[in-house]
């Protein structure tokens, strides 16, 4: 099963759009848990408003500049969408942020994706996500990796973008309160 890719957009203003990947690429298995079970989906969608936000370079991330203020995690069968809006309704959402979540892990789901890209240089990102909910508190950690170099072309592909685990070139930590369910929107 291929990765998702999904349009990446902060605050409407900066837009990415990473490439879908192809299958090998990783994150879409269930991930065991210490005891060796597989955990359960956990149920993230819903509305939630932000109030922590940041990102920066890895270890040193700051106060976004064009801060998100709510999150619709939009829940389609056991895929989630990271929706931000500068409101809590659908009609002030701008975009999703990160890969689609379709991989349960502890307490809620990971979502990964990048692109590889060849020409004059080998370009490859990948970005890895965890998106975890502990009562009502959502709190979302990405970290995004990137290489540009001169290595062969048929070493610059998606496979040897998502083993990428250094340089770290980008981190968010977004942490959420979930709202009550009258704020849907719908």
């Amino acid at each position: 099963m291929p990765c998702q890719a999904s349009g990446m957009i902060r605050g409407g203003v900066q837009a990415f759009l990473l490439a879908a990947a192809i299958a090998g690429c990783g994150g879409n298995s269930p991930t065991a848990t210490p005891d060796g079970s597989t955990p359960q989906i956990t149920d993230v969608s819903g509305w939630y408003q932000v109030t922590s936000d940041m990102a920066g370079p890895c270890g040193a991330t700051t106060t976004d500049p064009i801060p998100v203020q709510y999150i619709w995690m939009e829940r389609l069968q056991n895929t989630f969408y990271f929706n931000v809006c500068s409101g809590p309704t659908e009609a002030e959402c701008t975009g999703t942020l990160f890969y689609d979540f379709i991989t349960p892990i502890e307490n809620g789901l990971s979502a990964e994706g990048g692109t590889a890209s060849y020409g004059a240089a080998c370009v490859l990102n990948w970005e890895r996500t965890q998106l975890t909910l502990i009562g009502d508190q959502l709190m979302a950690h990405s970290l995004r990796y990137s290489v540009t170099d001169n290595r062969a072309q048929t070493l610059c592909t998606l496979e040897y973008a998502a083993m990428l685990t250094s340089p770290c070139t980008y981190q968010i930590d977004i942490t959420a309160t979930a709202l009550a369910a009258a704020s849907s929107g719908r």
